[in-house]
C-alpha cells in the first residue's frame, strides 16, 4: 500500500519496455536538440556533451535505484519488528500511518526544486543562441532538481516512521544493540544513494578547469554533507532511545553499588566476613564499566568506514573522469 506520490509514480514497478522508452527519451533528448538546431559539428567534442548529459544520467540513476530504496526500508522494518512489543496488526497500522506523506508538501518540494534548476540554467543560457538547446537546458535541469528535491523531502519526512516506532514499547538491551543495527544500515543505504547521485553530478557537471573556483565548491560542498546528515538523521531517534536506556541502567546500577558499599562498610565496622558481598560488589563494578562503554548509536565501525569512503568517492570519480576524458 503506497503512501506517497513518490511511491505511486517513481518507486512502483514498471514494465521493462516502459523503462527502456524512458531511458531512450532522456538520452536522445539532448541529441535531438543539437540536431534540430543544426549545431552537430560544434558538439563533436565530449566536453560539450558531458554537461548536457548530467540531467539524463542523474534522472535515470534515480529511477534505477528507487526500487532498491523501497526494498531497503522494507528490510529495515522486518528486521526491526522483533524489537517492537506490539501485535502484528497494530504494527502494520502504525507503519501505514507513519509512512503517509502529505502530497502538498511533495508538490511544494518539486516546484521549489524545479525553480532552483531553472535558476541554475540561467548562466548557461547566456552561452546558447539556438532555440531547442535553450529549451532543453532549463527543462532538463528543472526535472533533475525537482526530482532531487522530491527525494530529499521524502527522506526527511520518512524519519517520522522511526520516530513512531521508537515511541512504542520496545525490547531494549543496551549491551546488545544488534537488533537496532538495521536502522544504521537503512541510514547508510540512503546515504549511499545520495553519494551515487553526487558522483554522477560531479563526473558530468564539474569541469576540471573550474575545480578551484569557489562557485563550484559552494555548490558541491553542501551536497557532500547530505549523506552524513541523512545517515545520522535516520539514527537520532534510536540514539536518544538507547541513550535514555543507558542512563537509566547506570542510575539503577549506581544505586546498587551504593547499597553494596554501605553494606560492606557495616560488615567491616563489625569485623564481619564479607561473604558474597565482595563478589556482588565486584560484579556490579564490572557491569557498570560495561554500561559506560556501551554504544548508543546503532552503527558499527564498518558502517562508519563505508560512509567515510563514500564522501571521498565523488572526488575520486571526478579525478578518474579527468584522467580518462581529459575534462
Amino acid at each position: 500500500m503506497t503512501m506517497s506520490l513518490y511511491d505511486r509514480i517513481i518507486s512502483r514497478p514498471r514494465p521493462l519496455l516502459a523503462n527502456l522508452l524512458i531511458s531512450l527519451l532522456l538520452l536522445l533528448a539532448p541529441v535531438g536538440a543539437v540536431i534540430a538546431d543544426g549545431v552537430w559539428d560544434e558538439y563533436l567534442d565530449w566536453s560539450r556533451w558531458r554537461p548536457m548529459l548530467t540531467a539524463p544520467a542523474v534522472i535515470l540513476y534515480t529511477l534505477a535505484i528507487s526500487r532498491w530504496m523501497a526494498s531497503s526500508e522494507e528490510k529495515m522494518l522486518r528486521a526491526f519488528r522483533p524489537v517492537v512489543q506490539i501485535d502484528d496488526q497494530a504494527y502494520e497500522r502504525l507503519v501505514r500511518q507513519a509512512e503517509r506523506i502529505n502530497p502538498t508538501g511533495e508538490i511544494i518540494a518539486i516546484v521549489l526544486g524545479m525553480l532552483a534548476g531553472i535558476g541554475i540554467s540561467l548562466p548557461w543560457l547566456r552561452g546558447l543562441d539556438t532555440f531547442w538547446l535553450r529549451l532543453y537546458v532549463p527543462v532538463s535541469l528543472a526535472l533533475m532538481d525537482g526530482l532531487l528535491a522530491w527525494i530529499i523531502y521524502g527522506s526527511i519526512t520518512s524519519t517520522r516512521l522511526l520516530s513512531s516506532l521508537h515511541r512504542q514499547p520496545l525490547k531494549v538491551d543496551i549491551l546488545d544493540i544488534k537488533p537496532f543495527e538495521p536502522v544504521g544500515r537503512y541510514g547508510l543505504t540512503f546515504s549511499l544513494v545520495f553519494v551515487g547521485g553526487i558522483v554522477l553530478g560531479m563526473v558530468f557537471g564539474l569541469d576540471v578547469s573550474n575545480i578551484r573556483s569557489w562557485q563550484s565548491w559552494a555548490f558541491y560542498m553542501p551536497l557532500l554533507t547530505i549523506p552524513i546528515i541523512v545517515f545520522f538523521l535516520n539514527m537520532r531517534g534510536t540514539h536518544r532511545l538507547l541513550a535514555a536506556e543507558k542512563k537509566h541502567r547506570l542510575q539503577v546500577t549506581a544505586q546498587k553499588i551504593l547499597e553494596a558499599s554501605r553494606a560492606i562498610q557495616k560488615h567491616l565496622e563489625n569485623d564481619e566476613s564479607l561473604g558474597e558481598l565482595a563478589q556482588e560488589y565486584t560484579a556490579l563494578i564490572a557491569f557498570e564499566t560495561r554500561l559506560r562503554f556501551a554504544s548508543t548509536w546503532p552503527y558499527n565501525t564498518s558502517m562508519l568506514r563505508t560512509l567515510f569512503f563514500t564522501i571521498l568517492l565523488p572526488l575520486l570519480m571526478r579525478g578518474i573522469s579527468a584522467l580518462f576524458f581529459g575534462q
